[in-house]
């Protein structure tokens, strides 16, 4: 028999011994579980128009993949939308707004949507009076003993050493109006 005939019947028995190699079945691959969002915090509670809120969304994925972050809203805008923690900068107008962020790992089916409605009051839309303060022109306050100064659109008064110490807007009272208790 000649060198290279054993040779070939070598390596054929080889092969079919221990094959080419193994083939390994196609496994499914694991199926992804879409993220969960827990909440959406606001701080501070209160928001005021022309303000900075800061949000932030709280989620997780049980498959630990890692979460992509797309803010949106219909009032005002964000300084960043594409993290779990941003700024909003509130509307300059008051009004009910509504803040949504995507949550995604990227992966098939793994995207989910969570919501906040946000009030936006403006932060001077109330004024306190006091019940048991009263003043008239050029009469002194019975409390701190200073003098008040009346002109077209505020009232102000200023200390025994004439700086100013507090500053009023004028409203318009009708003229008969001296006192109000």
């Amino acid at each position: 028999m000649n060198l290279r005939r054993l040779f070939y019947l070598s390596a054929l028995s080889t092969l079919l011994t221990f094959g080419c190699g193994k083939k390994e079945s196609p496994t499914e691959p694991a199926v992804n579980h879409a993220p969960t969002i827990e909440s959406i915090v606001a701080n501070p509670s209160k928001h005021y128009t022309g303000d900075v809120s800061d949000l932030e969304c709280i989620a997780d994925d049980s498959d630990n993949d890692h979460l992509y972050y797309d803010w949106t809203c219909d009032g005002g805008y964000f300084s960043d939308f594409n993290n779990e923690k941003i700024r909003w900068h509130t509307p300059g107008e008051a009004g009910l707004y509504h803040i949504t962020v995507e949550v995604d790992d990227r992966r098939e089916e793994g995207k989910i949507l969570g919501n906040k409605s946000i009030s936006v009051i403006a932060e001077f839309d109330t004024i306190l009076v006091s019940e048991n303060g009263w003043t008239k022109r050029d009469v002194p306050d019975f409390n701190s003993h200073s003098t008040f100064y009346y002109d077209d659109l505020m009232i102000y008064r200023l200390d025994l050493d004439g700086i100013l110490d507090e500053l009023y807007l004028k409203f318009d009272l009708p003229q008969d109006q001296n006192h109000i208790n």
